[in-house]
């Protein structure tokens, strides 16, 4: 940690030497030559700051002291951001309640409950819109809305049941990945996680990695937070392909437990080619 702040405050020392002040005063008004070379410092300083971040904030290697202070900070982060946030709440609750061609894949999947889609090059997802806040029930038997308010007990709403196997199926691929898996299928009670992380260029067709992800995925946590894991995932495995000609992609379903796991591997691959054909580049949401 000390030896990334001394890298910080040299680097800030190099960006204030490219003209900073002058972008400032400017709104950006500079040569090519000074806005490239300022560019490229402050990209170097915006890496350094999140090696600080996942430092102080995905690694348990702190006291606990530290670690109370670090949550603290979290929190007060977790509050603005939904002080921010929440005037876009009506907004996206409505887009996902009208979101009509999503309500349709029950009935071309069945023992489906829920799935979430991710290209890992974007940052987007698709995901099916998911209630935890009253007991209207889809035809399907079970609860489907938009995620709005705090998680009820899974006692007082079927959706609730959805919502914690949806998070600890999220936390199990994780897990599983940061173990070098890339396709993970786990019964679980009443229900069946599938897991898939697979590579495909830009018409699609799939991609096996020239190389084993385990000793590439241990180094850090996957996600988006502190540098995105999945883009340098890409880079090691395929070091020589040019840049975002190779896609990334997951895709996590909860079945119901009932099903063979041969028919939710089919299910799973008929699922991310239907939603790769339909969604298109820019329709999913972002993850930023």
């Amino acid at each position: 940690v000390k030896a990334t702040c001394k890298a910080i405050a040299k680097q800030f020392e190099r960006v204030k030497k490219c003209n900073l002040q002058k972008f400032l005063e400017t709104n950006g008004d500079m040569a090519e030559t000074e806005l490239s070379r300022l560019d490229s410092a402050s990209s170097t300083l915006a890496t350094y700051l999140r090696d600080l971040f996942r430092y102080l904030f995905c690694h348990n290697r702190t006291t606990p002291a530290v670690r109370l202070r670090q949550q603290a900070c979290m929190e007060d982060i977790r509050v603005q951001l939904h002080e921010k946030l929440k005037d876009w709440h009506m907004f996206l609750t409505t887009k996902a309640l009208r979101n009509i061609p999503m309500t349709t894949y029950w009935k071309d999947f069945p023992g489906l409950v829920h799935f979430i889609y991710i290209d890992r090059i974007t940052d987007q997802a698709i995901v099916p819109s998911l209630n935890t806040q009253d007991e209207k029930l889809h035809p399907g038997g079970f609860a489907v809305a938009f995620e709005g308010t705090p998680a009820m007990t899974s006692g007082s709403n079927p959706g609730g049941i959805v919502k914690e196997k949806v998070w600890s199926m999220c936390q199990f691929s994780r897990a599983m990945l940061r173990k070098g898996f890339t396709s993970v299928a786990i019964r679980d009670g009443d229900f069946l996680y599938s897991y898939m992380l697979w590579f495909e260029d830009q018409v699609g067709n799939n991609l096996s990695a020239p190389r084993t992800l385990g000793s590439l995925v241990t180094s850090r946590l996957p996600g988006i937070l502190a540098g995105n894991f999945y883009k340098d995932l890409v880079r090691q495995c395929f070091p020589a392909a040019p840049q975002g000609s190779i896609h990334c992609y997951e895709l996590l379903c909860l079945n119901v437990g009932i099903m063979p796991t041969n028919f939710v591997g089919k299910q799973a691959r008929r699922l991310a080619s239907q939603l790769w054909d339909q969604s298109g580049a820019n329709s999913p949401f972002s993850l930023i």
